[in-house]
C-alpha cells in the first residue's frame, strides 16, 4: 500500500493545515518536538500509520482516528446515568 493513499477525509490541524495522505500524516508526526512525539498517543497513532501503509484497509481509518485523538485529545468518557438523545425517545 503506497504511502499516497488517502485518508477518507483529510485531516485538520490547529494551524490550519490540513493532513490527505498517509505521507502528509507520516511527515508531520516526524515533524513534531522530541516532547510532543514521544507521547503514548503519537507513538500509538504512528503504529497505526505504518500498519496502514504496509495494510490498508480499516487500518487507515484507524490511524486517522488515532492522529485525531493524538492531536486533540481523547473523548472524555461519558457522564455517569447519561443518556442519548436517541435512547430517549427509543424509550418513549
Amino acid at each position: 500500500m503506497p504511502w499516497s493513499k488517502k485518508f477518507r477525509e483529510p485531516i485538520p490541524l490547529p494551524n490550519g493545515q490540513k493532513l490527505v495522505t498517509l505521507a502528509d500524516a507520516g511527515q508531520h508526526i516526524l515533524k513534531l518536538s522530541d516532547e510532543k512525539g514521544v507521547t503514548e498517543a503519537w507513538m500509538l497513532a504512528a503504529e497505526m500509520l505504518i500498519k496502514a501503509a504496509e495494510e490498508g484497509g480499516g487500518w487507515i481509518d484507524l490511524a486517522s482516528i488515532g492522529i485525531m485523538q493524538a492531536i486533540n485529545g481523547p473523548r472524555p468518557p461519558p457522564e455517569p446515568g447519561a443518556r442519548s438523545a436517541s435512547k430517549k425517545r427509543r424509550r418513549r
